[in-house]
């Protein structure tokens, strides 16, 4: 039976592309095509976006509301468990990818089970009242209008990302570990943030700062690295691991440029005064004992204090394995 499910916190916008020639030269302008079609006196048509099984697809589906014609991704699916994989694969991606993490201020859930797929014709409050499995409360209504309006191009990298993940449970995992530690602490940075102004100011930074946000954000920092140390472990397909083990690790895995020997290039533990280079698995070695520290052994008296630094590097390492895994091309990566 097929069911489909309302993903809420994005939005999809449209617009068209109308050539002007003046002078001989083209410029493109860029114009709502709400006007187009009131003009026209159309309707934008839904659209399948990634047909995946017989069963599963993604589908770009519009709207009305107060601001003319929204598209929201619909799954359909006739499984609720195949209807969060795709979900959390979408907002997994656009946290890590594009720093755009989820909206979380919706009274229910993210994702909404409908009875049918909205089309142009319907209304905000048409989907709520086709809503079969909670009750919309305002905020959720103006989640489904609002949240990060995507790109063409987000879309287009997004359809590429899918395509290569989906089959991958574990990467899959890793991605949703990833991002429940995004949700605690976001390390998001772009290239030009980190060269122009982040790497000054964490160099600057006194130790008597970095313990008292230590102190401050405590257990949220703790919880984060955990997070991110968990995709780790999901990511070698393993649920713990002791140093000896760490060599074997890599030697059950395939992917390219992923070994022991590896080498990675620290962006933000040199900060904590680490070298700038280590390898793969050394590197690993270093954070299963930050991890073992305040997790295994709750971190006791003294505290080892874990900063935005190892924060920050692990969610990045996480992302490179990720990446190289997928092989997909590095204008991913931030830096």
């Amino acid at each position: 039976m097929n069911e489909y499910y309302l993903l809420s916190g994005y939005i999809i916008p449209f617009f068209y592309d109308i050539e002007k020639r003046t002078k001989g030269k083209t410029n493109e302008n860029k114009i709502s095509k709400n006007k187009i079609y009131k003009n026209n006196n159309q309707t934008p048509e839904n659209y399948t976006f990634l047909d995946l099984t017989h069963g599963t697809k993604i589908y770009i589906a519009y709207h009305e509301s107060n601001h003319g014609f929204l598209g929201n991704f619909v799954i359909k699916s006739n499984s609720i468990a195949e209807a969060y994989y795709l979900t959390d694969i979408i907002r997994g991606f656009y946290s890590v990818f594009y720093g755009w993490t989820p909206l979380e201020a919706g009274s229910n859930f993210y994702l909404k089970k409908l009875n049918d797929i909205p089309n142009a014709k319907w209304t905000t409050k048409d989907i709520n009242n086709t809503t079969i499995d909670v009750n919309m409360g305002i905020e959720d209504l103006i989640l489904v209008d609002s949240g990060v309006q995507l790109t063409k191009e987000s879309l287009e990298d997004l359809k590429n990302f899918i395509s290569k993940i989906y089959p991958n449970n574990d990467l899959c995992e890793s991605l949703n570990h990833l991002l429940e530690s995004r949700f605690l602490f976001n390390c998001f940075i772009t290239n030009s943030y980190y060269e122009c102004h982040y790497k000054y100011d964490r160099s600057q930074m006194p130790e008597w700062l970095k313990e008292k946000m230590f102190y401050e954000n405590r257990y949220r920092y703790q919880t984060a690295f955990v997070a991110a140390f968990k995709g780790i472990e999901s990511f070698f397909r393993v649920n713990d691991f002791k140093k000896h083990e760490i060599e074997k690790l890599f030697n059950n895995i395939d992917y390219n440029d992923i070994s022991f020997d590896t080498v990675y290039i620290r962006r933000f533990e040199i900060f904590s005064g680490e070298p700038e280079e280590i390898k793969y698995g050394d590197l690993l070695a270093h954070f299963l004992k930050l991890r073992n520290t305040v997790a295994a052994h709750h971190n006791k008296k003294p505290p080892t204090i874990i900063t935005e630094d190892s924060i920050c590097e692990i969610q990045e390492f996480l992302i490179e394995l990720i990446t190289k895994a997928l092989d997909i091309k590095s204008y991913f990566n931030n830096f």
